[in-house]
């Protein structure tokens, strides 16, 4: 499964409402979007379930996107790429309702990192993908987290932490997973002052 290690610049309010998209359910949507269950959309995204798209990415089962990439399964991301290895702009509490969710979160990513590209985070040629992509793959970076989500349980996750999330059904005769996010704004405080600055610094320096 690709996935992106989208970060989240220069982004403001989570989600907006404004000219003539129609809302779905529990949702937001901008200029001519119509969006999904309990998500929003902007421009020409149609958003999925519990989702949110802006500009012209599709949404997809409890994800959210913005500009132009397309969410996965339960992922979120900004800018320009599809929902794999992400980060947010908004903190978040999925609640497992089916299945599990099994969530790696970075510690600490490089600058690099966070740029649009798709690779495998678990790739069978180890080698060959440190060869391609050795920012994705350096070892001097700590180990993930793993955090799994089971039904009737619930993760908090902080803002501005890049995660890949994987999901598998584990109800027998049901072959899908579902599960809610809750979502909302972060606080845009010296923290987010912080991150900034250190963003800029890292992209001048490189």
């Amino acid at each position: 499964m690709p996935a992106d290690t989208t970060g989240c610049r220069n982004f403001g309010e989570h989600s907006s409402c404004s000219q003539s998209g129609p809302a779905g359910l529990n949702g937001s949507c901008s200029q001519s979007g119509p969006a999904g269950l309990n998500g929003s959309c902007s421009q020409s995204g149609p958003a999925g379930l519990n989702g949110s798209c802006s500009q012209s990415g599709p949404a997809g089962l409890n994800g959210s996107c913005s500009q132009s990439g397309p969410a996965g399964l339960n992922g979120s991301c900004s800018q320009s790429g599809p929902a794999g290895l992400n980060g947010s702009c908004s903190q978040s509490g999925p609640a497992g309702l089916n299945g599990s969710s099994r969530w790696r979160v970075c510690l600490k990513e490089s600058s690099e990192t966070v740029s649009w590209c798709p690779v495998e985070p678990r790739p069978r040629n180890i080698l060959a993908a440190k060869a391609d992509y050795p920012q994705f793959f350096d070892p001097g970076l700590p180990e993930p987290l793993v955090a799994e989500v089971g039904p009737g349980e619930l993760l908090y996750l902080p803002s501005l932490w890049h995660h890949f999330v994987e999901q598998e059904a584990t109800t027998p005769g049901k072959d899908y997973v579902l599960a809610v996010n809750f979502w909302y704004d972060m606080q845009f405080d010296s923290k987010w002052a912080y991150y900034q600055l250190v963003e800029q610094l890292s992209a001048s320096l490189s």
